[in-house]
């Protein structure tokens, strides 16, 4: 039942958000993206992977405008402008989630803008206005899949270019979530690949890609509802990390004889990347 916390349909709603980023210090670093360690493979690959569609719809990236929706405490978003060249906006609806997307920010000494506004009601100005827009683990949160994904492209420019990331709460990595905290699970609409691509392909846009991305990651699991204190939670917690072992031995195994596979039962996350038309559908 959606109530007056649940702004534009999310599911999860404000306050619980504010009390997650309420929990935490804010990221100790950014992405390591450099890194050709096999632990950090999903930061590597997924930043790679952005960039290259974003260069190959845009041409060059330097100077454009950049958009991340729900970028509290955001991580990623100082590179874009560091490795990218992008002029970076972030918003979110949590007070709390903004200020520490700024202090990372400042920080790491990148200039950038943060709105703290509900995507369904942004300013004016931000309309039609950015060459590209980035969401990580933003739409699976919202009912209405199309309703989310069809105001995020209103804030694009004709041509520009959205990249939406989800987790894979189907196959396993959605049942380990279910098995290990079902109240987290709950905060989740569970979307196949192609409920993703028809979800953006009905907000009007082109979709040029849309698949499941990495072989495994359990790492994608968490068990934030329960209480840290409890034997439930140090239970848990040890099956968590073992799984993530297992995922980060996968990992290992890769980098030295090729990837294997993404799939619906086995992947951890999906990508999609639509383009906003030069004229409307």
């Amino acid at each position: 039942m959606l109530t007056e916390d649940n702004v534009g349909g999310d599911i999860a709603g404000e306050k619980f958000w504010n009390s997650q980023w309420n929990k935490y210090d804010i990221p100790a670093d950014l992405w390591n993206i450099d890194s050709t360690h096999f632990r950090n493979s999903v930061e590597r690959k997924l930043f790679a992977q952005m960039q290259a569609y974003f260069v190959h719809t845009l041409g060059s990236t330097n100077g454009k405008n950049l958009l991340e929706v729900g970028c509290a405490r955001s991580d990623v978003l100082p590179l874009f402008v560091i490795k990218s060249g992008f002029n970076v906006w972030g918003m979110d609806y949590s007070e709390q989630g903004c200020l520490q997307a700024k202090k990372i920010m400042a920080r790491e000494r990148v200039s950038g803008t943060i709105v703290c506004s509900d995507i369904f009601d942004p300013p004016n100005e931000m309309h039609g206005y950015f060459d590209a827009i980035v969401s990580f683990g933003l739409v699976e949160h919202f009912a209405n899949t199309e309703a989310i994904v069809t105001a995020m492209a209103r804030l694009l420019k004709p041509g520009g270019v959205m990249f939406t990331h989800i987790p894979n709460m189907n196959g396993l990595t959605g049942l380990t979530q279910r098995l290990l905290d079902r109240v987290i699970f709950d905060l989740h609409i569970p979307l196949h690949a192609e409920q993703l691509r028809v979800a953006h392909a009905k907000s009007g846009m082109e979709v040029i890609h849309c698949d499941y991305f990495m072989s495994t990651n359990f790492g994608v699991s968490n068990i934030d509802s329960i209480d840290r204190n409890s034997l439930n939670w140090r239970i848990k917690r040890f099956i968590l990390t073992w799984l993530t072992r297992v995922s980060k031995a996968v990992w290992f195994v890769e980098q030295r004889v090729g990837e294997l596979p993404t799939s619906n039962l086995f992947s951890p996350y999906i990508n999609c990347v639509a383009i906003k038309p030069e004229r409307p559908n």
